[in-house]
C-alpha cells in the first residue's frame, strides 16, 4: 500500500474462517521491509461481511484491537486513510484486478451461490 504521505508498507491477511459468500475473518498485520511480520506493531481481527440490499450490496468491515493502546498504535501508523483509500477502490478491483495489482499479477476469485 502507499500511504497519504507516499511511503510504502506492506501487510498481510490470515485467513482464520471464511464462511463464502457471506462473511470471512482474517488476522490482518503489517510487515517489515523484508516481508516478515513487524512484531513491532500489532495486528487485529477484521471481520468483513457481505449482504445483499434492495438496491445491490452491502460491505461491512469491523475490526477488533486486543487493547486500547493497540488502537492507538495502528492509528498512528495511518492505518485509518489505509482503510479509507484501500475500501475506495474495491469497486475498481472486482471490475479489473490487473488494472489495480501495483507489484504483479493479482488473482481475484469471486464465488457466488446460488
Amino acid at each position: 500500500m502507499t500511504r497519504p504521505n507516499g511511503e510504502r508498507s506492506a501487510g498481510y491477511l490470515k485467513f482464520e474462517e471464511v464462511d463464502p459468500p457471506r462473511s470471512s475473518t482474517v488476522r490482518d498485520g503489517l510487515l517489515d521491509e523484508d516481508g516478515s511480520p513487524n512484531e513491532g506493531l500489532p495486528n487485529t481481527t477484521m471481520r468483513v461481511e457481505f449482504s445483499s440490499t434492495s438496491t445491490g450490496s452491502r460491505f461491512v468491515a469491523t475490526s477488533t484491537f486486543a487493547t486500547l493502546d493497540d488502537l492507538e498504535k495502528l492509528v498512528g501508523t495511518d492505518m485509518i486513510e489505509g482503510r479509507h483509500a484501500a475500501i475506495g477502490q474495491l469497486d475498481a478491483t472486482f471490475d479489473d484486478p490487473e488494472a489495480t495489482a501495483l507489484d504483479g499479477p493479482t488473482t481475484l476469485e469471486v464465488a457466488l451461490e446460488g
